[in-house]
């Protein structure tokens, strides 16, 4: 490789530096930036939890009344879901009997009928044919009753459970006002959740800045690496323009020491001669001693 061309790579690598240098001052204030602020909100955390645990142990019973009765509200509501669901299903299984029988009267009515339907059988005198087709609509009313049976039952289990979702529902209800009571005059609970959200906020925060900080170290690391690389192929370069400077200091000295050995001989011939040496003849002679 020619000096010239060690030179220009040698003046595009002293640019590479230069820059990379310089973005790795600018990623180190970044990066360390991120990292004081990491460890101020550490800080402010650690304070953040002190105080809460201060308010945890200045908790009163209104406190304990308070989580009890969530707890409470929340088993009805729970309990209202599973009525709830429940009632749907018996419901839809009301809708399919009623459709399947076609039934529109209540119980009452064919209860009645068959009854009149009996009297009628004790009371008036029937042909046995006409007493047989009697006695063949009582049988027939008495399977729809059984089969109203049924549908009431399934009537009957929906209106309980309506009943008890409405009065879970009012005791929920209840249980809701009573927290609101607590959480306008509990001044530690509501200084507990503001508490709370303030150090989950602080917490993202501070993930949030761990996380830059990382990932410009990240950068910072491997920007260092490049510039170690770069700086050590500076120093290959700088190391073979020195050695072509010696290559060529040698050969200059060398065509030197050539020239002085001819003109030295010039100058022996002269002495030899005896013809008159002129001044630069000397500094030869000189120079040759």
């Amino acid at each position: 490789m020619e000096k010239q061309q060690i030179n220009e790579e040698l003046n595009k690598l002293k640019k590479e530096v230069l820059d990379l240098k310089k973005e790795l001052n600018d990623i180190n204030s970044e990066k360390e930036k991120w990292f004081k602020k990491k460890e101020e909100l550490k800080k402010t955390i650690f304070s953040k939890i002190t105080e809460i645990k201060k308010i945890k142990l200045d908790k009163d019973k209104s406190n304990v009344s308070f989580v009890r009765i969530k707890d409470e509200r929340d088993k009805c509501n729970d309990e209202v879901r599973g009525l709830i669901s429940e009632f749907k299903k018996l419901d839809s299984e009301k809708k399919k009997l009623f459709d399947k029988y076609g039934i529109q009267k209540g119980n009452e009515s064919i209860r009645e009928k068959i009854d009149q339907l009996e009297m009628k059988i004790e009371t008036e005198a029937l042909s046995i044919g006409q007493e047989k087709k009697v006695m063949r609509e009582i049988k027939d009313l008495k399977k729809k009753h059984k089969t109203y049976d049924a549908v009431d039952n399934v009537v009957a289990k929906s209106k309980d459970i309506s009943g008890k979702i409405d009065e879970n529902k009012k005791k929920s209800e209840e249980l809701h006002a009573k927290l609101i009571d607590l959480s306008k005059n509990n001044k530690d609970y509501k200084n507990f959740i503001v508490v709370s959200k303030d150090i989950n906020d602080l917490k993202k925060e501070q993930e949030d800045a761990f996380s830059k900080f990382l990932k410009l170290k990240d950068r910072f690391l491997k920007l260092n690496e490049d510039l170690k690389k770069k700086l050590s192929q500076s120093n290959e370069y700088r190391k073979k323009l020195g050695d072509l400077f010696e290559k060529d200091k040698l050969k200059t000295r060398r065509k030197e020491e050539s020239v002085l050995e001819i003109k030295a001989k010039d100058v022996e011939e002269k002495i030899k001669s005896k013809k008159k040496l002129t001044t630069d003849d000397l500094l030869v002679f000189q120079g040759k001693k």
